[in-house]
């Protein structure tokens, strides 16, 4: 019992070893193929129109010298990359240099790090509400079975990382919401919700399981959570942060 009891607990650690090496291998394989072999920033616009536009965009935000205003109005595409700057300061001043291709190395790893983030959170999920490790692996390896996953996981182009995992937070406020009807984690599924919106449209998809999930809660509990001046407050915030990214 007691040999049975030691192989038991060793099997626990076996999944999260995996997934760790899993994450792993796929920040450095990430990193070693679609974000280091660019050493010039011109090389961006031969690989994809949308590397360059949003490189030059976040070095706009930086007041980068020699950078030209592009043709997009002061809400286009990327314009939530001035919120990067104080981090991109902080890393520029490590650098012996700053030259325009490390704003875009900076702009993927962070993508890169909001996808792996997303993982996590996936994972966390999937364990919490199905209690099978192994099938919340199982699933995030089926979304890297996909090229064209793979191919914009670390793209600046922020879908399948920053809207996803701000898409993933707002489901986990709402799941902890339905669970304790604590009004704190319906706003951080509204402000989750809204940020994600505000950097790419179909983030307002998570309004729908929102809904729903204070309808369940009204109905079980008997608590107006939508009252006028819940809604007010809400949408009052959600598009402040709107505003504020855009």
């Amino acid at each position: 019992p007691e040999k049975l009891y030691t192989m038991k607990n060793a099997q626990r650690y076996i999944e999260p070893v995996f997934f760790v090496a899993f994450l792993a291998v796929v920040f450095v394989s990430q990193l070693r193929l679609w974000i280091s072999p660019f050493m010039d920033f011109n090389w961006l616009a031969f690989f994809h129109h949308d590397l360059i536009y949003q490189a030059e965009r976040f070095l706009l935000n930086l007041n980068y010298s020699g950078i030209e205003m592009l043709d997009s109005s002061p809400a286009d595409y990327g314009s939530e990359l001035w919120l990067l700057v104080p981090f991109f300061k902080v890393y520029e001043f490590f650098l012996a240099g700053s030259t325009p291709i490390h704003a875009y190395y900076f702009l993927a790893v962070f993508h890169l790090l909001c996808g792996i983030s997303s993982f996590v959170l996936i994972r966390f999920l999937l364990r919490r509400y199905t209690g099978s490790s192994a099938g919340a692996f199982l699933f995030i390896l089926i979304m890297m079975s996909s090229p064209l996953f793979v191919q914009y996981f670390s793209f600046v182009k922020p879908d399948p990382n920053i809207v996803l995992l701000c898409i993933l937070i707002s489901l986990y406020a709402v799941c902890v919401f339905c669970e304790t009807a604590n009004k704190r984690w319906l706003l951080i599924a509204l402000l989750a919700t809204a940020l994600g919106t505000a950097i790419k449209w179909w983030g307002a998809f998570m309004l729908f399981p929102i809904v729903h999930g204070v309808m369940v809660r009204e109905k079980k509990f008997k608590i107006e959570f939508f009252s006028l001046t819940n809604v007010y407050i809400s949408v009052i915030i959600s598009f402040a942060v709107i505003f504020a990214v855009e």
